[in-house]
């Protein structure tokens, strides 16, 4: 059989994933447990985690500081330290076995890289649109530092990911097995990163959609071919097994450390007031470190944030830390090509807010519209395009929307609760860049077509 040559698109896409790849591996390669990985080797750090379980294999009778955590991620890590024992010396320090871990989290960056491709693909995008939302994935700096890191981030956003795909092939089909693996990648992400669970507040509305539909619109649904056989019934069935697995697997952790510990849900270690993990924000008001955006901090001489407690402005904050994670140096001796990374990330941040807010009024357009339809009994073509009925992009436009407001709503209250700097750092919130990247293709796709202009 003669394989197919691929189009011209399809080359930049691969080339797309290739340099992506590529990226984190050289980033990869670059990382040590105490140069690029935060709170490795503090007292009882991510490294004493991975420690404790290599040698006792069995959880700690502790919740104090990483030992808050779920375990999978350092189980995980155990598990290589054991094996990576076996191929060296007897004479190998810890810190080396553990440092080896990072392939691990290599792994986790290059498949979610795959399930970010995968679920762009679900929303039918023009490929240039699906290329550029792609490469900003690929290449978003943030993301490609966290390759570096040795915590349980990049493992959890694996599970984000992989959730959110299974999430949007269920409502799509409806297929019990893909119900069952969804549950499985929601409870194992909640074993490795509580936050894992702010999934829900994403496909949570979908199955409500998903039933009601079956309920309201049984024809409908028999019509479609991947769904014609399917009823109200089995749906609320499959609907049952999905919490019968989440919620036992997903919150186990969680209730242990509440019976042993009195550690309430998403609740991190009680600091010490005046210790070493004493990073509160103090001297500053609310309104300066939370409403307002403080442009004058975006070049304020010393990129730093995490080294000397600098910044107070969690905008700010965010944008910093997005771009070269919690690194510190000064601006002079900034090499250009890192300026200029921090400048178009800068450039992206902005232009992404005014896509969110473009999309927000498409939304209410489109609301307003099928509002007076249906006072009327008769839709009226409208001449926006915000208006026109294009499923796959509306889906990504919600999707999108739901997301980026998740994020930060979820950032806000975090750091409402724990106002330390260290706190309001990128990785928290990780998944706002593919909200941000959906609502700029979004926006892009719309602006083309309406400009009449044909598929780049």
């Amino acid at each position: 059989m003669k394989l197919k040559k691929p189009k011209k698109a399809d080359i930049v896409t691969i080339i797309i994933l290739i340099l992506g790849i590529v990226a984190r591996l050289i980033a990869c390669i670059l990382a040590t447990p105490t140069e690029f990985q935060h709170d490795v080797t503090f007292e009882s750090g991510h490294f004493d985690y991975a420690k404790y379980i290599y040698r006792n294999w069995h959880l700690a009778d502790t919740n104090y500081y990483e030992f808050s955590q779920p375990p999978i991620n350092a189980y995980l890590q155990a598990i290589v330290m054991k094996i990576a024992s076996y191929f060296r010396s007897s004479h190998t320090g810890l810190i080396q076995l553990y440092s080896y871990s990072k392939y691990l989290t290599l792994i986790y960056s290059i498949l979610t890289l795959i399930i970010i491709y995968k679920i762009i693909k679900e929303f039918d995008l023009p490929k240039y649109a699906s290329n550029i939302f792609l490469a900003i994935m690929s290449f978003y700096p943030a993301l490609i530092i966290m390759t570096t890191q040795y915590s349980n981030d990049s493992l959890g956003y694996m599970f984000f990911y992989l959730s959110l795909f299974l999430g949007i092939r269920w409502a799509k089909y409806k297929k019990a097995s893909t119900i069952i693996l969804l549950a499985i990648s929601i409870g194992l992400g909640m074993l490795t990163k509580v936050s894992v669970g702010l999934i829900a507040f994403i496909i949570g509305p979908m199955m409500i959609a998903v039933l009601i539909k079956s309920i309201y619109h049984k024809d409908e649904m028999a019509n479609v071919a991947s769904t014609k056989n399917l009823t109200t019934k089995s749906i609320m069935i499959q609907l049952v097994i999905f919490a019968l697995i989440v919620f036992p697997l997903g919150l186990s952790y969680s209730i242990r450390n509440y019976i042993l510990f009195g550690q309430g849900f998403g609740e991190i270690f009680d600091i010490v007031k005046g210790s070493l993990f004493d990073t509160a924000i103090r001297p500053y008001s609310i309104f300066d470190r939370y409403v307002v955006f403080r442009f004058d901090r975006l070049f304020d001489k010393k990129y730093g944030i995490f080294h000397d407690w600098l910044e107070f402005n969690i905008w700010v904050d965010l944008i910093k830390t997005s771009t070269f994670d919690e690194f510190q140096f000064t601006f002079k001796n900034l090499y250009p090509i890192l300026y200029t990374i921090y400048i178009l990330n800068i450039i992206f941040w902005f232009v992404s807010f005014i896509s969110i807010v473009y999309n927000i009024v498409c939304v209410a357009k489109k609301f307003l519209y099928k509002l007076s339809a249906a006072k009327k009994d008769k839709a009226k073509k409208g001449d926006s395009k915000c208006i026109e009925n294009v499923v796959s992009y509306d889906n990504l436009r919600y999707l999108s929307l739901m997301l980026y407001f998740l994020a930060i709503v979820a950032y806000l209250l975090f750091n409402i609760r724990y106002p330390r700097s260290c706190n309001s750092n990128y990785r928290y919130i990780a998944y706002i860049t593919f909200a941000q990247a959906g609502s700029l293709v979004v926006m892009l796709v719309e602006l083309n077509r309406k400009n009449g202009k044909e598929e780049l």
